[in-house]
């Protein structure tokens, strides 16, 4: 049982304040680059030999993995009620920046291997979040069951891994370019590899082997860019002054590109044996549950501002580009061999795959109660490039009898539902339960 957090977050502010740079270029930024790598890998094997006459050999392996990684924390970088100058004449002086950057990071990965022995067991437990205040092993186990992050959103536990740059009732003066930009990255890839492999054999008695395997996996990333110029009482200045004026240009733009990577693997396999004297009974099981959410988004804003530059363009911009990658790849297999005279051969194979992933967020580019003007173009753009890949191979093997059952559901733009809704919805071939709550 593993327990890996990491919390960070950079803020850089200047508050009622007024800078002047008469020779070079002012910068407000907050940079936070959390960044976290887990690996557990588990092995559990045993083995026996002996008793052929009056006993035989039996031996059950368990391995068990609960794994919880969190990396949290965010990047502000804000200026409020003050006056921002520059006076620089060189191409390298005269900027003002304000910018925030979070580019948190994680990489966890699982290996749970049982090997060997007539019976075995093999449950691996892994939940992975950037940007979601971390929570205990049961609610992330109930969020993950159901296929919704229920508990998580009813505490309010996301949007903890944000990019912030902000002008709030400050005016600028600037003989160079303006630039307030935010910028969110959040990676998050997760890799589960749980295979569970057992034999039985038996001369005199019966061979009997069973293997089961089972993951349940949760990941999310939350996060998102703002990037804010805004004045939140009435116009300080007469009409024809710009509360920001800069001569080389503005720029606000927001940029979110998170991105999710999980991968499963996810084998049971079982083999028994016997001589014709007896029989073989032989017994493969595998269980794989994900959960994969991302919420990503970013957002440009100007409001209630006057915006002026004599010699370059205005630019109000939002990205978001958010990418969510999931592979499930479940294998389960029972074989029985021997067994005519005093028995006969059983083999049972069931696997199951229940996958949901969850793609939301969006980008908003807005000038509202504002005055902009440039010498060059005023651009105010929203770009939203969601994309989602999504994998499912179930392969069931049985010399007897086989069961393979997948539950898929994948959807960008959609918030997320329990398992349940979304069965039902697949099933009358209508999202009408999604509908009914918007």
């Amino acid at each position: 049982v593993t327990l890996n957090e990491v919390r960070g977050g950079a803020t850089a502010m200047v508050d009622d304040a007024t800078v002047t740079a008469s020779g070079g270029v002012i910068l407000v930024q907050a940079l936070a680059d959390g960044t976290m790598t887990a690996q557990t890998d588990v092995t559990a094997e045993t083995s026996a030999s002996g008793g052929s006459l009056l006993g035989g050999s039996t031996t059950l392996t368990i391995n068990g993995i609960a794994s919880t990684n969190v990396v949290l924390g965010g990047a502000e970088a804000k200026v409020t009620d003050s006056s921002l100058i520059t006076t620089g004449t060189d191409a390298l002086e005269g900027g003002v920046t304000v910018d925030a950057q979070n580019t948190a990071t994680l990489t966890a990965g699982t290996i749970n291997a049982v090997d060997g022995g007539s019976k075995g067991v093999g449950v691996t437990l892994a939940f992975n979040s950037i940007g979601w205040e971390s929570q205990n092993l049961l609610f992330n186990t109930v969020d993950a069951l159901i296929g919704s992050p229920e508990i998580s959103d009813a505490f309010g536990a996301g949007g903890q891994g944000n990019a912030n740059a902000e002008l709030l009732d400050t005016t600028v003066d600037a003989s160079g370019a303006l630039a307030v930009t935010a910028t969110a990255g959040a990676t998050l890839t997760a890799t589960v590899d749980n295979r569970t492999e057992t034999s039985a054999s038996s001369d005199l008695r019966v061979a009997s082997g069973m293997s089961f395997g089972a993951v349940l996996s949760q990941n999310k990333v939350s996060s998102s860019a703002s990037a804010t110029i805004s004045f939140t009482t009435a116009d300080p200045t007469p009409a024809d002054t710009p509360l920001i004026d800069a001569d080389d240009g503005v720029t606000v733009q927001a940029q979110d590109t998170a991105v999710l990577t999980a991968d499963i693997e996810l084998s049971s396999v079982n083999t028994a044996e016997s001589n014709s004297l007896r029989s073989a009974d032989s017994a493969g099981f595998s269980v794989s549950v994900s959960l994969n959410d991302v919420r990503g988004g970013a957002e440009a804003t100007i409001d209630n501002a006057t915006v002026n530059s004599s010699d370059g363009a205005i630019l109000v911009e939002s990205i978001a580009d958010a990418t969510l990658t999931a592979e499930n790849n479940v294998a389960a297999e029972s074989g029985a061999s021997g067994g005519t005279l005093l028995g006969g051969t059983s083999s049972t194979t069931v696997n199951v795959i229940v996958a949901t992933n969850v793609l939301t967020g969006g980008a908003l580019a807005l000038v509202r109660d504002s005055s902009l003007t440039a010498d060059l173009a005023v651009t105010v753009n929203a770009d939203n490039t969601a994309e989602l890949t999504s994998g499912v191979l179930n392969s069931t093997i049985s010399g007897g009898v086989g069961v393979g059952v997948t539950l898929a559901f994948n959807s960008i733009g959609w918030e997320p539902q329990n398992l349940l809704f979304n069965a039902v919805d697949a099933l009358i071939g209508d999202p009408a339960i999604s509908d009914a709550f918007g």
